[in-house]
């Protein structure tokens, strides 16, 4: 009697922790489509002043132009030049990070 006790508390716990992570899901696309277009062109513009540090070599400046674009739309390309700009500073963990990242 207490095997089948176990097995279907277990049972419970694994579709409760399951729920969660489609909740969690829903939340980020409903996050996504909630972006306005102001927000959208500001990050462009923002990405585009952090493009022209680079070139400048202003980098750090530029992280900071980036993450600022990241939060207001999150981008693969981001990611790109702010791993790129991080390799540049010899900060290679923050580098590695951001080669990393993928929108899901």
């Amino acid at each position: 009697m207490k095997i089948y006790y176990y097995l279907l508390v277990t049972l419970f716990l694994f579709n409760a922790c399951s729920s969660q992570i489609e909740n969690t899901d829903q939340e980020q696309k409903v996050k996504a489509k909630k972006r306005t277009t102001k927000q959208i062109e500001f990050a462009k513009q923002l990405f585009i002043d952090a493009s022209l540090l680079d070139i400048e070599g202003k980098y750090a400046e530029a992280i900071l132009d980036y993450q600022e674009a990241l939060r207001l739309d999150p981008s693969a390309g981001i990611y790109y030049a702010l791993a790129k700009d991080y390799f540049r500073l010899n900060k290679f963990h923050p580098a590695l990070e951001n080669s990393k990242r993928r929108l899901v």
